[in-house]
């Protein structure tokens, strides 16, 4: 008998949420088709599980680097907030001395649990110190100089958002987004 995969197991395997709908999708022509034998949606899996690895072009390199879409949450009612970013590593970001030692506690706090630790030892100062660091990190375009250069203030859930990005990435920001 063939094992039947659920798509929060083939996700727990390894596979992208791409390659789930490339071999879903591969399956629904093959159905269409009329074949002697047809591959079981398992045996795809297994097939895209064993395909051997292959190194990531530079150019494949530079594209991710560019950074992705994001939406995030608006400013009023039914208005996105559509931002190119990236998620930055905090350890580039101390390298080059983003983020100042009075906050690198503060810092590796956040990155490592989030913002379940406010109130504990860090002030709320600090906190949304390292949150603009981060979010000055992760905007490309627009970039933070040029939302503060127009005196434009993000909310405090778009604030949040972007941190959440910066940790999780897209996964991260759809618990802000009102759909």
């Amino acid at each position: 008998m063939t094992k039947t995969y659920t798509e929060s197991e083939l996700l727990a395997m390894g596979l992208t949420q791409e390659q789930i709908n490339a071999v879903a999708s591969q399956i629904d022509n093959e159905s269409k088709e009329v074949k002697p034998v047809k591959k079981s949606f398992a045996q795809k899996v297994e097939e895209e599980l064993n395909k051997p690895l292959k190194v990531t072009s530079i150019s494949s390199l530079k594209k991710q680097a560019a950074g992705e879409l994001v939406q995030l949450p608006g400013f009023v009612e039914g208005e996105d907030f559509i931002a190119r970013m990236r998620r930055p590593s905090l350890l580039a970001m101390v390298k080059k001395g983003k983020i100042p030692n009075s906050l690198l506690s503060e810092a590796t706090e956040l990155f490592s649990n989030g913002t379940s630790t406010i109130g504990d030892n860090n002030s709320l100062e600090e906190m949304m110190n390292v949150v603009e660091i981060i979010c000055e990190a992760s905007l490309i375009e627009p970039s933070w100089k040029e939302i503060q250069d127009e005196g434009i203030e993000l909310t405090d859930e778009q604030l949040m958002a972007i941190f959440s990005y910066s940790q999780r990435g897209i996964a991260g920001v759809r618990q802000f987004r009102n759909e």
